[in-house]
């Protein structure tokens, strides 16, 4: 018997364990008899899909989509006469018929797994397959290989035609059709379908009761896309540094120091500057924003690392360090030339060899410079003055910045070869270390217990007086000096400390020694670090307490570029170019620093944009065309509450969602909860019991911490800030990741 292609696909799919439906090919053209004597076996009561499989159909030339009769929902006293139609439509042309269960499907749609570029299109709409076959209105999604959504197009219009009661009804539907836990199954379960055959293919599909059955597949014939490539965008670890919108100078700022620190990187490596230049973009644009948020454009972080010996391990790497959600394989025009893959190794050698006496040179140098620019009143200064003392900093500080990203490549590495040798688990056991953040929350410590001691400061603080605290500090010499060695180390480290746009702690006296007073009574307490440790976690610890180092003179030197620009806002202010100071945010670097035209019309414009990015929620990651804005995130909360275990133990308590950093009046909670932390999030973090995380990775600044201060904590924890509620009481497990509502 001649099955035809469909039929086969189906039985081999059936056989190696693919969710296919009971099915049984019929020879054309036999009896009634002998057709029921083939269903012998089948409940009575079912019903069938009757459908086509002429040798003609599903080649890897042709597939004769709609070209042959099937008929679905078909009762058992009926399957004879769909039988004899599908056999009539064969005409001279051999082939089987399927019988096959019937599935009412909720949910269908057609899965081709390669567009042409290795992506995934889904078409979908609810009810049966046949609307999405025959080209109704439906939705559409195009994927990569990896699950990052490229496009997603949104039939708000959609008519499906569902199974109700033994008969087809056709009803009217708004809703997009998949949920993302559904998304992702039909792109693994396509791909693997896509390996079986060996082939791009074209997959019939449908979802009843939870769970996706395979009605066809077959190869795809045509190319669907032209050769376009994506691009992929990541927050990762940049949200930790800067979460949420950010203004256009910060965006600018930042886009600029990206492009120098790494260009400068990759030259130092073995990379001629010729060639370099050739590949600006590449650097130009290794971050990009998108309503007002930070984004790493990963397909120039891949090419950037092309540039040097080792890609495929430094790629891995990356990934693990930023805690990727973009794991794609990209276009890359570069590649290292002979002559350095040859040298390559002795470069690095060198660097190591001097990596140690480079390291404390860059670190002497930063502190120095910025100790002298404390020391300068900015007050003073001029509109070209503080152009000139930027484009100083610039030139002889923040290009400087290749020694803590050369460290960072080293803590890397390490951490690279730790995660072979051990499961995540007992990695997160043994990777703790001791870092400034111990160091900054005693700090906190000793200078409350100070002001604690003057009673005319602590009333000043009290009755929220800033004149009498001035006042107070005058008249105690002692922690005046506490306060300026305080703020020396410390003076760039609070929450949001690299979005420019942010109040400096150090100016804002009132708010800060509010936060002391939550020091009083607070005993701090950390792990017992192991001392056994064998050569590479000594390599990585080190590294990755000088990682930590090196973040607190980041936002150090961020202080000083803030003092010039708030500055210059104050100039601009005074000459009317601008409404208020603060207004200079809304500019981008070029536009402050260089002579403009009508600053106040492109501050206006902005600010009407910056207020629609209020009320949206970009993703977190997303792959898009050249020119192209992101999809919106999908608004469905995710049903799971759990994440990645972090910091070992349990602990119960009640729980504060932060939605973004502030101190609250009462510590009248045990366990916070939030998107992601930055390094300024410290004084907080110092009377939390336990931390739920929703972004970032073992790496992350909430994970460091935790583990240095014995806080059970999870991350990975999605929708964490909404599911979650202020008050309830919870029980978390640091070790495993779950997560327990004790009331509600």
């Amino acid at each position: 018997m001649e099955k035809g292609n469909k039929a086969k696909n189906l039985l081999m799919l059936k056989q190696f364990g693919f969710n296919v439906p009971h099915l049984i090919a019929i020879a054309a053209h036999k009896t009634k008899e002998e057709l029921y004597q083939s269903l012998n076996n089948w409940d009575k009561d079912s019903l069938f899909a009757v459908r086509s499989s002429c040798v003609a159909e599903d080649s890897s030339t042709k597939s004769y989509a709609g070209y042959f009769y099937s008929e679905i929902g078909v009762k058992y006293d009926n399957v004879f006469g769909a039988y004899k139609k599908v056999c009539d439509s064969f005409k001279e042309l051999n082939g089987a018929v399927i019988i096959q269960e019937f599935i009412p499907s909720e949910k269908s749609g057609v899965l081709f797994t390669n567009d042409g570029n290795n992506n995934l299109i889904i078409n979908s709409n609810y009810g049966v397959c046949k609307t999405v076959v025959e080209g109704w209105a439906c939705d559409e999604i195009l994927a990569s290989e990896g699950g990052i959504l490229i496009k997603k197009q949104h039939e708000k219009n959609k008519k499906a035609l569902v199974w109700i009661k033994d008969r087809f009804e056709t009803k009217s539907y708004s809703k997009f059709t998949l949920k993302p836990n559904e998304i992702k199954e039909l792109i693994q379960t396509g791909k693997k379908i896509e390996s079986f055959f060996n082939s791009p293919q074209d997959i019939e599909w449908c979802i009843y009761k939870n769970n996706l059955y395979i009605l066809q597949s077959r190869p795809i014939t045509v190319k669907i896309n032209d050769n376009k490539e994506v691009v992929y965008y990541d927050s990762a670890n940049v949200a930790e540094s800067y979460s949420g919108i950010i203004s256009p100078l910060t965006i600018s700022f930042a886009k600029r120091i990206y492009k120098e620190v790494y260009n400068e990187l990759i030259h130092r490596s073995g990379v001629p500057l010729k060639k370099l230049e050739k590949h600006k973009s590449v650097f130009d644009n290794m971050v990009d924003s998108f309503y007002g948020r930070l984004y790493y454009n990963m397909n120039n972080w891949y090419t950037m690392m092309s540039f040097i010996p080792g890609y495929k391990r430094n790629k891995e790497n990356l990934e693990e360090m930023i805690t990727s959600n973009v794991k794609e394989d990209v276009q890359r025009n570069v590649k290292p030339n002979m002559w350095l893959k040859i040298k390559y190794p002795f470069i690095v050698m060198w660097k190591l060899i001097c990596f140690k006496h480079n390291t404390r040179k860059f670190y002497d140098y930063v502190v120095t410079y910025i100790e002298n620019a404390r020391k300068i009143n900015y007050n003073q200064l001029s509109y070209s003055d503080c152009v000139n003392k930027y484009q100083k900093t610039e030139d002889l500080l923040l290009k400087k910045w290749h020694t803590p990203i050369e460290n960072d490549f080293l803590v890397m590495t390490f951490f690279g070869l730790l995660k072979k040798k051990h499961e995540e688990t007992e990695l997160n056991k043994i990777i703790a270390f001791e870092s400034k953040t111990t160091n900054q929350i005693n700090a906190l410590i000793k200078l409350s217990k100070k002001v604690r001691q003057d009673k005319a400061l602590c009333d000043a603080i009290k009755d929220n007086n800033a004149k009498k605290i001035d006042q107070s500090l005058s008249q105690n010499t002692e922690i005046q000096i506490a306060l300026d060695k305080y703020f020396s180390i410390y003076g760039g480290r609070f929450a949001n400390e690299l979005k420019l746009e942010s109040p400096d702690i150090e100016e804002d006296k009132l708010g800060f020694f509010k936060l002391l007073q939550h020091y009083e009574k607070l005993n701090l307490t950390t792990i017992k670090l192991n001392n056994n440790q064998s050569y590479i976690l000594r390599k990585f610890k080190k590294h990755a307490a000088q990682r930590e180092e090196f973040r607190l003179l980041r936002s150090n030197a961020f202080s000083v570029v803030r003092k010039i620009f708030n500055r210059i806002g104050m100039i601009l202010s005074e000459k009317q170019e601008i409404e208020n100071p603060s207004d200079i945010y809304f500019l981008s670097l070029n536009e402050v620093t260089s002579p403009c035209i009508n600053r106040k019309k492109i501050i206006a414009k902005r600010k009407i944009e910056y207020e629609k990015y209020k009320s949206l929620e970009p993703p977190t990651f997303f792959g898009v065309y050249p020119g192209e804005l992101p999809l919106e995130t999908n608004k469905e909360l995710t049903e799971e509450l759990s994440g990645r275990g972090c910091t070992k133990g349990i602990t119960k308590g009640k729980v504060k969602v932060f939605k973004e950093y502030y101190m609250p009046e009462e510590i009248d909670f045990e366990i916070a909860v939030a998107k992601n932390t930055d390094p300024g999030w410290t004084p907080l973090l110092g009377f939390c019991k336990g931390l739920i995380i929703e972004n970032g990775g073992i790496l992350s600044h909430a994970a460091i911490v935790s583990r240095e201060l014995g806080i059970p904590t999870i991350i990975g924890v999605q929708d964490a800030t909404k599911k979650i509620k202020d008050g309830q009481v919870l029980e978390i497990n640091g070790s495993n990741g779950t997560i327990q509502i004790l009331n509600n």
